[in-house]
């Protein structure tokens, strides 16, 4: 398997979805530049931190095309309309 990229990112929006702390990357607090300094410093002398967490992430993004985070958008909606349904109709 092709290795990802760790990443470093704000913890906050999007990348709280996306980045698992300590896993596939770091979260540092927004606008922290101490924070994100660290991160990027720790990933930048550890060859094999890079690696692991890289390999992290490909594997958690890899089933992420847009196909299959819209079929999950949809069953969310599905899901939704569905408990309204039950409601409305008890």
């Amino acid at each position: 398997m092709a290795s990802g990229v760790p990443v470093v990112a704000p913890a906050a929006g999007g990348p709280l979805d996306l980045v698992a702390h300590g896993r596939t990357g770091f979260l540092f607090p927004p606008r922290d530049e101490a924070a994100v300094t660290d991160a990027v410093r720790t990933l930048a002398a550890d060859p094999a931190l890079r690696a692991e967490y890289g390999t992290a992430a490909r594997a958690m993004v890899e089933g992420r095309t847009w196909a299959a985070v819209g079929d999950q958008l949809i069953a969310h909606y599905g899901d939704i309309l569905a408990g309204r349904r039950t409601a409305v109709a008890a």
